[in-house]
């Protein structure tokens, strides 16, 4: 905590002494400074009533432009979480499954992200007649669907509020190497990503835990065989803006392998619920539970995407085929050998698609969109269904010569019946003050603990939104920028 709040005062002193240093030695021109102060407060108004979140947020960045072909930026954040000071931890993060065996718990882990720091950018721009190149730590968007990835498997994510907080904060920078092209009337972009780093879970014993770090789990070596890397060539035909890409990337995902011997799945004898035993270890014992072998394997994606200007109509299209992915299976044990069938776990091709339609109508903005996944060779071991279709809403109208927006969200993962709703309303007060409230909304039919393949689809054991029914929330945004 102590160097963390060393780190941090080190680094505000250096940012509002850049000025100085810019007017003092002239080595940086065209010296911008920003960022804003925040507070996101969040009450859930269901048992156990309690505020969840009383967030103050410090985010800075800077820009300069020391030559006219170059150009430098850098971001950082930090926080620091007041909830924890009105109640107690339990209150804040109850168990997503309270029907969980009391050791379970009891025992589970717990991480209250009290304080929070991080470089969030740091990258030059170096521009040439026919060339740009990027070079640092940076988020790289591929097309975006309203609500979903479809091409765009670059940046990972951080799930520490489900998937709930803006966009932008959603995703996790990485150091990547971009490169843009241009010739002809073609924009070929190519990347380079040395690092590999994973999905961000949410921290343990969170109210917004949907996976963890599993025991074992590790990442690839840091070797250049293991970088990541990407292209895209895109050009606009007769008013269509069309592209093709291709990405060879790991899965953020770790495949869960597993196994069980003596076949124990739903009924484990008491000795394996001793107060000893951790619901998020693996367990020694073969007859309590899983043994995992996590293993993160590569996914390679190949995309294609087309944007079309029709007037008062904007509709946007992508799909990918992807090959190298692992989905989950149930517990089997088809073939009576006493092991869980294919290790836990299936390597399947699939195709994911998407369209949406931008219009306005009476002066707001309306955004429709239906995605879906389709798993080549499906079979009925797999959590994921053959086919799983998702669509989403998204409307937003200015009031008052547009100092009031008003915003609606829907998100509705057909297959399971899930529904996320989250209303908000913005007033910019002055041109550095803004005010928003909101709400954050869940709907669907919480998962059976531990489902067996012969279980119906409806009670798989993986579900996405209704996991956090009952966490339904409202929220109040404060934010200064300068």
């Amino acid at each position: 905590m102590h160097l963390r709040l060393l780190i941090l005062s080190f680094l505000i002193f250096f940012f509002f002494s850049l000025p100085v240093l810019a007017e003092e030695t002239g080595l940086v021109g065209n010296l911008h400074l920003g960022g804003y102060l925040k507070n996101e407060t969040a009450l859930r108004f269901q048992e156990p009533v309690a505020f969840t979140k009383i967030r103050n947020i410090l985010f800075l960045e800077a820009s300069a432009d020391p030559r006219t072909n170059f150009h430098l930026y850098a971001s950082f954040w930090a926080w620091y979480d007041a909830a924890y000071l009105y109640a107690d931890y339990d209150t804040i993060n109850p168990p997503n499954d309270p029907n969980l065996p009391l050791p379970f718990l009891s025992q589970r882990d717990r991480e209250d992200y009290r304080y929070f720091s991080e470089l969030r950018e740091l990258y030059f721009d170096l521009l040439f007649p026919s060339l740009d190149l990027r070079v640092g730590k940076q988020i790289v968007v591929w097309e975006q669907l309203l609500g979903f990835r479809i091409i765009d498997e670059i940046n990972p994510l951080d799930f520490r509020e489900f998937v709930l907080p803006d966009l932008i904060d959603f995703r996790i920078p990485l150091w990547t190497v971009k490169a843009d092209y241009y010739f002809s009337q073609y924009q070929l972009e190519m990347l380079w990503i040395p690092f590999f780093e994973p999905h961000r879970p949410a921290p343990p014993g969170s109210e917004w835990e949907l996976f963890q770090r599993l025991p074992g789990q590790e990442e690839p070596p840091k070797t250049l065989d293991n970088s990541e890397y990407g292209a895209r060539l895109s050009r606009t035909f007769g008013g269509i803006d069309l592209a093709v890409s291709y990405l060879n990337v790991w899965d953020p995902f770790p495949t869960p392998f597993r196994e069980y011997t003596g076949f124990r799945f739903f009924a484990p004898p008491s000795k394996c619920l001793p107060t000893e035993v951790r619901f998020d270890q693996p367990v020694t014992d073969p007859d309590c539970g899983p043994v995992f072998h996590p293993r993160f394997n590569r996914m390679h994606i190949f995309g294609a995407s087309a944007v079309l200007n029709m007037g008062s109509y904007i509709l946007k299209g992508e799909a990918a085929y992807i090959t190298g992915k692992y989905f989950g299976t149930r517990l089997a044990d088809r073939d009576g050998d006493g092991l869980l069938d294919h290790g836990g776990a299936l390597e399947r091709n699939h195709i994911r698609w998407g369209v949406e339609v931008d219009t306005i109508l009476k002066g707001a903005d309306l955004s429709f969109a239906v995605s879906q996944w389709i798993v080549l060779g499906w079979d009925e071991v797999l959590f994921q269904d053959n086919y799983d279709t998702f669509l989403s809403f998204f409307g937003q109208k200015s009031f008052r010569s547009a100092s009031v927006k008003a915003q609606f969200f829907i998100l509705y993962l057909i297959n399971n019946g899930e529904l996320l709703v989250k209303p908000k309303v913005s007033y910019q007060i002055s041109e550095q003050f803004q005010v928003a409230v909101g709400a954050d909304i869940f709907y669907g039919k919480k998962e059976t603990f531990l489902p067996d393949i012969a279980a119906p689809a409806s009670d798989r054991l993986f579900k996405f939104v209704s996991t956090f029914v009952g966490h339904d929330r409202v929220f109040v945004e404060l934010k200064y920028s300068f």
